[in-house]
């Protein structure tokens, strides 16, 4: 799917190619095991929102109130099958500090998107509040994340 139909954002650096990666009954009766023609499983991928990030399911609270685009995909590096798609290896692009920093990336800033680390860790809080209410995190694990969020460095 084009990355336009998909929702992904132009962050300078990283090619968003459409690609997946494809599912088939296989013939493990050979070495290597093959495909079988004609039994390929419809792979369905999320939208996302306009930092890149995945926008089915239960949103956990780092998507809620990200740092950066987590993809659930990555591509190889120079040497090693370059720009095939690695299985099993998602990807992490940090935002931007400030809008100066970020020149082309459309995704604001944490600067921009936050404001303050105040308001960045409550926002956290009111995320984990929310997920411990709607029973997707246990009050410990939310304790967790709000400490962590309280530790972060947010370079601004």
């Amino acid at each position: 799917m084009p990355a336009a139909g998909f929702g992904f954002p132009a962050i300078p650096g990283v090619v968003y190619d459409g690609r997946h990666g494809a599912l088939a009954m296989k013939d493990y009766s050979v070495q290597p095991p093959r495909a079988i023609p004609g039994t390929d499983y419809t792979v369905l991928v999320p939208k996302v929102d306009t930092d890149g990030n995945d926008v089915g399911g239960v949103r956990s609270v780092a998507l809620q109130v990200p740092v950066g685009t987590y993809m659930g995909w990555n591509h190889r590096r120079a040497g090693y099958m370059e720009d095939e798609l690695c299985g099993l290896q998602g990807s992490y692009i940090p935002f931007a500090k400030t809008a100066a920093e970020r020149g082309a990336d459309p995704r604001p800033s944490l600067q921009e998107r936050y404001g303050s680390k105040e308001a960045y860790v409550a926002k956290v809080e009111a995320a984990a509040a929310a997920m411990v209410r709607d029973r997707f995190l246990l009050p410990e694990d939310a304790a967790r994340l709000i400490a962590e969020a309280r530790q972060r460095d947010l370079g601004f």
